[in-house]
Formats: structure tokens, sequence, C-alpha cells
């Protein structure tokens, strides 16, 4: 299937809008790209600093910036464009890590750009997955769900005209979650039902949809069938392993919370489920999402505030 669309709907590119200050590279580090750079390897100069990154990504995320401006020569043999679709992808995620989401779009949109200047090699579904939907998700949290939902319908066209059953059902999951907040519950609890019947029944995608329908049917004011799928969620969460199960639960943990609001015994109890896993994500992953932590934090700040005027 041809990438046959473009994102008109952003400027060009400015990638120099990421407000982080400039990350120093190590003395070795710097030795080895110097070497790759004398011997004209711009692939290797590219995955050496990628993998540094990879170590740290939410700090680190400006090398990657750096590394656009400071390449000597454009990308020619199809190693060297597929390294520089890598170096525009990470960057993008490395961002958005570190809570800098408009230059995470930025990377993003790039690297569909590039992309779609080079179809032959670009493959569709490793473009739905690595850049579409991180893509959608990033317009997502700036609150312009328009922009996600155009997004997420093209990664569906993709995931429907393959044979990948979860990356169909992570673009039932994307679109149901921007629907639920667009206000139309109705809608995102049929592309939940859709994505559950496509998704494997034990997987950590099963559990985000699961979640996204317990979302729906919240704002539907259906309170048992929202207990019940957040439930079951968690259930299937604590259960998966790999990729995104840890931070889905930890979104699960605090929307059951949500939830159960009228319980505010159990809902601290989600919350402190959240808290400590949070904890431990941090000590896997070196960092979480900026933003998500934040939320957790002020969730339980009006908790504690809420138990203390009912003492």
């Amino acid at each position: 299937m041809k990438l046959g669309w473009t994102l008109l709907f952003l400027a060009p590119v400015l990638l120099c809008r990421a407000q982080t200050q400039a990350t120093v590279v190590p003395e070795s580090v710097r030795t080895h790209l110097q070497h790759f750079r004398e011997a004209d390897d711009l692939s290797g100069w590219i995955y050496e600093q990628i993998q540094w990154v990879a170590i740290a990504p939410a700090t680190r995320s400006t090398a990657l910036i750096q590394a656009v401006s400071e390449a000597w020569r454009h990308p020619n043999t199809p190693a060297e464009v597929q390294a520089w679709l890598d170096l525009l992808t990470n960057q993008g995620y490395s961002l958005l890590l570190g809570g800098a989401i408009v230059p995470s779009i930025d990377a993003y949109t790039a690297a569909y750009e590039w992309a779609r200047q080079h179809q032959e090699l670009a493959d569709p579904e490793m473009v739905l997955e690595t850049i579409l939907k991180p893509l959608g998700n990033n317009y997502t949290r700036l609150g312009d769900y328009e922009q996600a939902l155009f997004i997420h319908q093209k990664s569906l066209a993709i995931a429907l005209a393959g044979k990948d059953n979860a990356a169909l059902a992570g673009a039932y999951s994307n679109i149901a979650n921007t629907c639920s907040n667009m206000g139309r519950p109705r809608q995102a609890l049929d592309y939940c039902k859709k994505g559950l019947l496509t998704a494997d029944p034990h997987s950590a995608l099963f559990g985000l949809l699961l979640s996204e329908q317990a979302d729906a049917c919240q704002q539907l004011r259906l309170v048992e069938e929202a207990r019940t799928s957040i439930v079951n969620s968690i259930a299937v969460l604590q259960k998966a392993s790999g990729g995104d199960a840890g931070y889905w639960l930890l979104m699960a943990y605090q929307q059951a919370g949500d939830i159960y609001s009228a319980e505010p015994q159990k809902v601290l109890h989600y919350y402190q489920q959240a808290l400590a896993l949070q904890v431990r994500l941090l000590k896997q992953r070196g960092a979480i999402r900026q933003r998500e932590q934040a939320k957790l934090f002020q969730r339980l700040s009006a908790l504690f505030a809420r138990l203390h005027q009912h003492a």
C-alpha cells in the first residue's frame, strides 16, 4: 500500500523549537563519531548516536536533533536512507519521553515525509507502528483531536490492507481513545468492540482495549460495565509483559481510581498501586512520560485533600 497522502497541516518542520538544553556528548562517543565521519560512514555515525541516546532517551533527546543538523551529507544508499528514518523516529520518541510534545510531532512528521519520499524502502506496517501511531497520539495529547483522528484513520486504512491483527487492533484502540476525548463515547465503544474481536485475549493490547472500553462506559454512565471492564483490563495487563504493558497498567490503575471515585479507600488503593508501579518503571527504564507522572500526583493530591475534608 502506497503512502499517498501528505501531512499538509504543519508548516515546514522546525525541529529547533525544542526548548531543551543541548546534550553534552561524552568524549569517547565524540571520538567514535569522528572516526565514522572520516570514513564517510553515515549509517554508523547515525546508529552510534541512536544507541547512546537510547540509554537515557528523555535526557539525551537533543543529541538526535543535533545529529540532523550536523550530518555532513545527504543519505545516498538504501542503508543510509533507512538509518535516517530511524534517526527521525528515535528523535520523536525520545522527545516524547522528555515531555517535548510539539518537537516530537515535528520529528515524527519529518519521519513520515521521509518515508513517503522513499516508499520503495519504507515498510507500510513499520510506518504505521513507529510513526503514524505515535504521531496521532501526540496530537491527542495536545488536544487536537481532529488531526489525531485524521492520522489514526489513515493508520487504520494501512492496517486493514495488511495481515497483522495486532496492528489492526492497535488502530482501533487509538481511534477509540480519540473518539472518547472528542466526547463520542458510543463511537469509541464500537471501535473497542472491533478491537477486542481482533486482539489476542492474553495480550497487553487486549487489556488496553478493555481500558478504553471502561472509559467509554464511564462517559455513558454505565457504571457497572465500566467497573467490570477496568478490573478485567488490570487483570490482563498484570499478566502481560513487554512493550507498553507496564505503562498501560499504570494508566489503568489511575483510571480504576477515577471509576471508583465514590469509594475513597478503593481509590487510594488503586492510586497507591499506580505510584508503586511508577517507581518500578522509573528504575527499569530510567524515565517515563513526565506528563503522566504529573497527572498521578495531581490525582493523589486531590484525593488526600478530599480525605482530609472528611476526616
